[in-house]
């Protein structure tokens, strides 16, 4: 099946490649075309036409033709360069271009690497999460299934766990092409006189153009604009504008078949490779001690001396959580990261968005791979990545979408409300769709092989006026990082899973034991936990189960909590399962209505 399924992206990118093709040229065609009927108007020929004589080139005795005519070449190439900054400020043609290139590429660029990346994760990894789903499951997000026989089966295996471990030292990763600033600001003095100037060497010499210099430039201004003007002249140069672009499409077209086989000719590999067990435990064994050692050394050197943010940090403010327009939203605080509203100026313009910082010590790697998966990353229940500033060194600051605001903010505070009432019910039916979106965000990022790691009502946001969940954190499954400090208080870490407490990997399970928590806190409008927030953390965790929690019989999402809620991590429900799960009770209420 995983042949199959590299072979459909083969098929796949040739399609998305000619789409690029097409768009990049679509793009050269259109500012040509704008850019020639610019030229050939009345307004910039009048401003060719404008000159004085104190924009003639001198001529001293002694000169020649050839001399002075290139004098007066250059002259005119100012003249048109100013023309074409007008008209570029007026329209901003290539920089509405370079948005459109940047969104098409990065779209299309990141439906392969979402197939190639999650192929890898389906091999390598042993959550029941995705051995448990169909075929058709698990490919729901890759748009693979497409003209593929199920029931065939290349390299269908389950890899014993030091093959995954050599997978996971060898796996080529997949790298986003760096696209940077595919079109940058226009050069203006690209074409070459010298081919047209042939044509009057014969006829221009210089005593015609002592004679009446002006009328000279003029005439020779025309016919130089006139050339120019050109559909097939102004395509030329802006072509050249569009080279970086066309760059980067022919290094996506010779990366990904590459990357491709890389990954064939790695599962063969391991498929074939007849090494016992044993062999491969004392050969690959002492890998897992320093391998992760030697990945966290070289981020952190990477995030302190090599990487490049997105802004300065001087163009980003934190904005005050008191007065002003910012005074209705709060800061929200999690185990390692907070977020809070904040200021990015951009060309004078202020623009609101939200930043997140790492409150903690974190890992540098953990940080790389978090943003690097946020860049990749488009779902609607996922927060938008606007890029990155230097907050403190080696450290950075993520930009993410504006106006967002904590869910315990807009959730809570009903808890007077009868449980029979009609204001009640609605205010609970607003929660299940919470609830349900919180599921399909945490769905997305399970199928990548991401978990969220910080789940609850002071992580999860909501795009204000829209009721539109925004996940904030993802990264790959990792060991979490506690205080050196275990007799602090708990606090937050009261919504970490008791197998991460007691020091195993996150996992997309762990995710699910927070969600369980999340929805019990909903219905019971008070925080999970309460008496032993304030407990040393070394206490909770030797102590911590569900049952110190309790139920309510009446509570809608009770069958979903307490299948999140146990302490045997198979047996909590998949995030797939808790979507389907919550839409049936949304199914329940219209029955109710109707009855």
């Amino acid at each position: 099946m995983t042949e199959l399924r590299l072979h459909k992206v083969e098929q796949e990118s040739d399609l998305i490649m000619k789409r690029l093709d097409r768009l990049l040229d679509q793009n050269v065609n259109n500012v040509a075309q704008h850019l020639s009927d610019f030229l050939r108007s009345q307004e910039s020929r009048e401003k060719m036409m404008l000159w004085s004589m104190d924009d003639l080139p001198r001529v001293l005795d002694g000169d020649l033709w050839v001399d002075v005519a290139s004098d007066i070449d250059c002259v005119i190439e100012r003249k048109l360069a100013e023309i074409l900054r007008d008209w570029d400020g007026q329209y901003k043609l290539f920089q509405k271009v370079q948005t459109s290139l940047l969104t098409g590429f990065k779209e299309e660029f990141l439906v392969l690497e979402s197939q190639l990346s999650s192929i890898e994760h389906c091999i390598q990894s042993d959550d029941i999460s995705l051995s448990e789903k169909s075929d058709e499951d698990t490919t729901r997000f890759l748009g693979l299934t497409d003209n593929v026989n199920t029931t065939e089966s290349i390299f269908d295996f389950n890899l014993s766990t030091f093959q995954k471990i050599m997978l996971g030292f060898a796996a080529p990763v997949l790298v986003p092409v760096a696209m940077g600033l595919l079109v940058g600001a226009p050069i203006f003095l690209l074409w070459d006189f010298k081919k047209w100037r042939r044509q009057s060497i014969a006829q221009k010499n210089l005593d015609t153009y002592l004679e009446d210099p002006i009328s000279f430039l003029k005439a020779r201004s025309k016919n130089i604009l006139d050339k120019v003007a050109e559909v097939a002249n102004v395509k030329e140069y802006v072509a050249q504008q569009m080279e970086p672009a066309r760059l980067v499409l022919d290094a996506m077209r010779c990366a990904i078949p590459n990357l491709v086989e890389s990954n064939r000719k790695l599962m063969e590999d391991i498929v074939n490779d007849k090494r016992t067990g044993k062999e491969l435990q004392e050969r690959y064994l002492e890998y897992e001690t320093w391998i992760p050692v030697l990945q966290e050394k070289l981020a952190r050197y990477g995030n302190v001396h090599i990487r490049e943010y997105d802004f300065r940090r001087e163009d980003v403010e934190l904005l005050s959580e008191e007065g002003g327009v910012f005074s209705k939203w709060h800061r929200t605080v999690g185990i390692w990261t907070d977020i809070r509203p904040g200021k990015l100026t951009i060309d004078g313009k202020n623009h609101v968005v939200s930043i997140k910082s790492y409150r903690k010590r974190v890992s540098a790697l953990h940080m790389f791979t978090e943003e690097a998966h946020l860049r990749r990353t488009r779902h609607p229940n996922v927060a938008i990545f606007l890029g990155t500033y230097q907050k403190d060194k080696g450290i950075p600051g993520i930009l993410l979408q504006g106006k967002l605001t904590k869910a315990r903010q807009e959730l809570f505070g009903f808890r007077a409300l009868p449980k029979a009432s009609r204001g009640r019910h609605v205010l609970m039916e607003r929660c299940r769709k919470i609830l349900e979106q919180v599921g399909m965000g945490l769905e997305y990022l399970h199928f990548r092989g991401l978990v969220h790691m910080e789940v609850s009502l002071d992580t999860i946001m909501i795009e204000r006026n829209k009721e539109m969940v925004k996940l904030t954190n993802l990264g790959e499954s990792r060991k979490a990082d506690f205080p050196d400090n275990l007799d602090s208080e708990t606090s937050e870490f009261c919504y970490l899973s008791p197998e991460v407490l007691r020091g195993d990997l996150y996992k997309a399970r762990s995710d699910m034991y927070s969600l369980g928590l999340v929805a019990w806190e909903l219905w019971n409008q008070e925080m999970a936990f309460v008496q032993q927030r304030k407990a040393p953390l070394r206490q909770f965790i030797q102590t911590v189960h569900p049952d110190l929690l309790q139920y309510d019989d009446n509570n809608p999402f009770l069958g979903l909590i307490k299948r999140c809620l146990t302490v045997e991590v198979d047996e909590r429900i998949c995030s797939t399962t808790w979507v389907n799960e919550v839409r049936k009770l949304d199914i329940l209420v219209k029955d109710d209505d109707s009855n």
